[in-house]
């Protein structure tokens, strides 16, 4: 399946041209504030041509993904160069430029959505009162984790009781709690492309007020009795308990603990499957599209299955287009989140051809009213309003936002790899074989089944689909 806008970008960027697909970006694309562009070009050239335009070569590709000896590297041209000007003169006076594009930021979906994301103080405590108590440390939250609504639905318990998933997820997000004792040994290691490191990609890194640091590091298995829900920042109502509830919100970047509560997402579904932290965006939901870019290509030649990336860019990018389609080449399946403006419009990656987007939907199989939608963006939907998942410091949260949609499919897929493992035939998990199996899925209800491309995911149903030899 490949949707209609990225066909035709795929289309132009073969005959060599820098396509520009889609409808006009739902916000206004936002720039780093250096003046950087991703130039791909032959290797033997790319310094010479940088050069001759008065630009640095700041970063490059670890490897030429294209096979054909070009080189993607990031440049940066001076403060006051208009980006329009430096496009036109580079692609007109270059034969040994494949393209040239500015860079832009993407963005988390829950940063900045201009529809509220209803995060209920009463919500997180409610679901969690009628549990019952494990002896997994946590009281009744680690059952509420576990038999939440949106897991019920889905017939995780179904699946589980088959696969628990393999092979290696890797998100692309602000990086995890590498301690937090659900995640930890499910973690293998990753890349802090913000800070260019290797290594366990931490969240903690970017929550600079000591204080907060060491009050949310003492979360872990914290107590109903006394516990409350703490708005914190732009997705998450976080559990606290009583020593903890006088944090001020301000000390928390908007999106502190985005990661690490994707991959706690993620990790319910296919608790068996290994997570791989690539961190490129910064706590306040912000990352550079050479980070992303960078990161889809790790992922994929570091052994990655899957790639979730609960993100959005508002504007078409042929780099971005590229790296997805390398990952379907190597049998990798990227899922990404539709966004959370509430309107029928166009963002990547979801609505490239070789992506699964996927929009939100409520337990009872509703459109979400947050969730942007329609044929040429959304691939599929899953729960992603009140979702219970790990927060850093070992500790708890409910959030919504399409970000919280799409890990469920990347879990889903995850699954796949284990069943293809267990008929040996590891190879036959790919983005084509997972969207036939996802397709497999149950009508959303109202107005939004039209909008909802295959519909809701249903999980065991999926992996019933499943086609194995």
């Amino acid at each position: 399946m490949m949707r209609l806008t990225t066909r035709f970008a795929g289309l132009l960027l073969g005959l060599g041209l820098a396509a520009r697909a889609g409808a006009a970006p739902l916000k206004d694309v936002k720039r780093p504030a250096t003046n950087d562009f991703i130039l791909r070009a032959a290797a033997a050239e790319a310094d010479a041509v940088a050069q001759r335009h008065g630009m640095q070569v700041v970063a490059r590709l670890a490897a030429s993904p294209d096979g054909d000896g070009r080189s993607v590297v990031l440049v940066r041209a001076a403060p006051g160069a208009a980006p329009e000007a430096v496009l036109q003169e580079v692609r007109g006076g270059e034969p040994g430029v494949l393209d040239i594009e500015a860079v832009v930021l993407a963005s988390l979906p829950e940063t900045g959505s201009e529809v509220k994301l209803d995060q209920r103080t009463r919500a997180i405590l409610g679901a969690v009162a009628d549990r019952t108590e494990t002896a997994l440390g946590t009281q009744r939250l680690w059952t509420a984790y576990v038999r939440q609504p949106a897991a019920d639905l889905l017939r995780l318990a179904e699946a589980n009781q088959s696969y628990l998933g393999a092979g290696v997820v890797a998100v692309i997000d602000t990086g995890v709690d590498p301690t937090h004792p659900v995640l930890r040994d499910a973690l293998v290691p990753g890349y802090d492309f913000t800070r260019d490191q290797p290594g366990t990609a931490s969240e903690w890194d970017d929550l600079l007020d000591q204080r907060t640091r060491a009050i949310l590091g003492q979360q872990a298995g914290t107590p109903l009795a006394g516990a409350s829900g703490t708005r914190l920042g732009a997705a998450a109502t976080v559990i606290l308990n009583s020593s903890s509830s006088q944090i001020d919100p301000a000390t928390v970047p908007p999106d502190f603990g985005h990661g690490t509560m994707v991959a706690g997402v993620i990790h319910r579904v296919a608790p068996g499957a290994k997570i791989m932290p690539l961190k490129a965006f910064n706590a306040n939901g912000e990352a550079s599209l050479f980070d992303v870019v960078q990161a889809i290509y790790y992922a994929v030649d570091h052994g990655a299955k899957v790639v979730n990336m609960s993100f959005s860019v508002g504007a078409f990018s042929a780099e971005l287009l590229r790296a997805v389609n390398y990952a379907a080449r190597k049998g990798v399946t990227c899922v990404a989140s539709a966004g959370n403006d509430g309107q029928q419009t166009i963002v990547y990656p979801a609505a490239l051809g070789d992506a699964i987007g996927v929009a939100s939907t409520t337990v009872r199989d509703y459109l979400s009213d947050f969730s942007n939608a329609g044929g040429d963006l959304v691939t599929l939907a899953a729960p992603g309003e009140d979702v219970i998942t790990t927060y850093p410091g070992g500790g708890w949260a409910m959030v919504s936002g399409t970000s919280f949609s799409a890990p469920w499919v990347s879990g889903a897929v995850a699954l796949f790899v284990d069943k293809n493992h267990a008929a040996q035939q590891p190879s036959r998990t790919n983005y084509f074989l997972a969207v036939d199996a996802l397709a497999h899925s149950l009508p959303v209800h109202g107005a939004g089944h039209a909008l909802s491309g295959r519909g809701r995911l249903d999980v065991k149903q999926a992996l019933d689909g499943l086609e194995t030899p």
